[in-house]
């Protein structure tokens, strides 16, 4: 039975820090004892984690940070929230409850994110603790106000688990000091470990092949089997060389972009080879997209859900297998982005990058190509695929640097071979594309698929 995983989200303010750390202590234990780490993979999921630290500007919010680089709370297994004498500092105005009133702090929209992964899709689980011990304000404290305001919306924010008649109704958990906490949170999560262990092991396991998923971005099996059958199983063959690879595909039609990557995402993930290992770099998170380079390399990191730097993290995950990453299962347009979000996004193409796939290239330990797949949308293709180029020839200098631009096809025509065409390098000259024309009409273009059609351009022009 392979590892499943299981991530243990922790959200508080930052007045109980002597719970925080017997919660990165519990689920450290936990996570090294045989039964679990034979079965799961045990991590926590907090900002203040040595090495997770989340690269912050000026400009960022606390939460909006957090965001880039670490999963939301309803991404994770479980959730553990807890609350003393702060609810913590509000957030902008853009971010808004389902009935449009602000959340009063991080810690409140986290909570209220794990609630909504947990209703849609019943995980994580949800753990609400609230400390009893009366925290100490006094009259002549300059920051009283301020206190006594924050101990008033931690009391109001429990009062929705209230009985009319004072009573608690449940929902979350009590306790008066630090040993009282540890006991009742290292008990709830060993039982739920318990639990999620016995209901992974009483899984039948498939003997049949993997069918595909239902839904790959928003698109349906049948959608997706409408276009390009042929085009992205010729994708991966170009994936397929013994050197390392890099497939930059772009294009101006941004919907073309979303159904190419989602029907090459679901084909790889139900159908390829098991040495296939594919890994999501998300460019979107709830909106944001990154803006700096050292956010896209968190992500990165992230994805790989290894808390060491990405090139290490790399260099593990290619010891046995290659690795096909794609930089944004949801491809975008360029347009969408700030001047400083484009920045980033450069500069993690062009330094950040090629310095990782260096390192790696570098290791001794790796024994296969690395594979990538790069999908964004551009206006300025050449300026974009220029700069693509010199990037990732500097970063070693025998990179196979392959570009396919997209386009809807309603049949195989000459509009379909200049497309092809447009993407080899050098391009042929006017009078190869006048013969290649000419030879073109001659063929049986209706009973040719897209793989024959590019072997018979491969031959030709070879």
């Amino acid at each position: 039975m392979s590892k499943r995983d299981f991530r243990v989200f922790l959200a508080s303010p930052g007045d109980v820090g002597p719970e925080r750390e017997e919660v990165k202590a519990i689920v450290n234990r936990i996570a090294t004892e045989r039964q679990i780490r034979d079965t799961l993979d045990l991590r926590l999921v907090a900002w203040d984690l040595p090495g997770m630290e989340v690269a912050m500007v000026a400009t960022d919010t606390p939460q909006s940070a957090i965001e880039k680089g670490l999963p939301n709370p309803s991404e994770c297994q479980a959730a553990v929230v807890i609350l003393w004498s702060r609810i913590g500092t509000p957030l902008p105005e853009k971010y808004k409850k389902p009935d449009g009133s602000r959340y009063l702090s991080g810690t409140e929209y986290e909570y209220c994110d794990a609630i909504a992964g947990h209703e849609e899709n019943g995980q994580p689980a949800v753990w609400l603790y609230w400390n009893r011990n009366p925290p100490s304000i006094t009259l002549g404290d300059p920051e009283y106000a301020e206190k006594e305001a924050q101990l008033n919306q931690v009391s109001a924010f429990f009062e929705d688990f209230s009985n009319a008649d004072g009573s608690q109704s449940g929902g979350y958990d009590t306790f008066n000091d630090t040993t009282h906490f540890t006991t009742q949170f290292e008990q709830r999560l060993r039982d739920h470990l318990t639990q999620f262990i016995q209901e992974v092991e009483n899984e039948e396991p498939s003997t049949s092949p993997k069918a595909p998923p239902d839904t790959a971005l928003g698109y349906t099996n049948e959608a997706l089997k409408l276009d390009r059958t042929e085009q992205w199983i010729s994708l991966l063959k170009l994936l397929n060389t013994d050197r390392h690879a890099t497939l930059l595909l772009y294009g101006t039609t941004l919907q073309s972009m979303e159904l190419f990557v989602a029907r090459l995402w679901a084909y790889v993930q139900s159908e390829a080879d098991k040495e296939h290992d594919l890994i999501e770099v998300p460019a979107k998170r709830d909106m944001e997209f990154p803006c700096s380079a050292a956010e896209w390399v968190n992500r990165v990191r992230f994805a790989l859900d290894d808390e060491r730097s990405a090139s290490e993290a790399l260099v593990t995950r290619l010891r046995n297998a290659p690795v096909l990453l794609i930089i944004g299962r949801n491809p975008f347009h360029l347009s969408e982005l700030t001047d400083r979000q484009l920045k980033a996004l450069k500069e993690f193409l062009s330094r950040s990058l090629p310095e990782i796939f260096s390192e790696v290239e570098q290791a001794p330990v790796v024994r296969h190509p690395l594979r990538v797949l790069i999908a964004l949308s551009y206006d300025d293709t050449q300026a974009a695929i220029e700069a693509f180029d010199q990037s990732m020839q500097t970063a070693f200098s025998d990179t196979v640097v392959r570009h396919r631009k997209l386009k809807e096809f309603q049949s195989v025509d000459w509009e379909h071979i200049e497309s092809y065409l447009d993407g080899l390098k050098p391009a042929p000259s006017n009078a190869v594309y006048e013969k290649l024309k000419q030879m073109f009409a001659k063929l049986d273009q209706e009973n040719m698929s897209f793989r024959q059609l590019t072997d018979w351009l491969n031959t030709t022009l070879h």
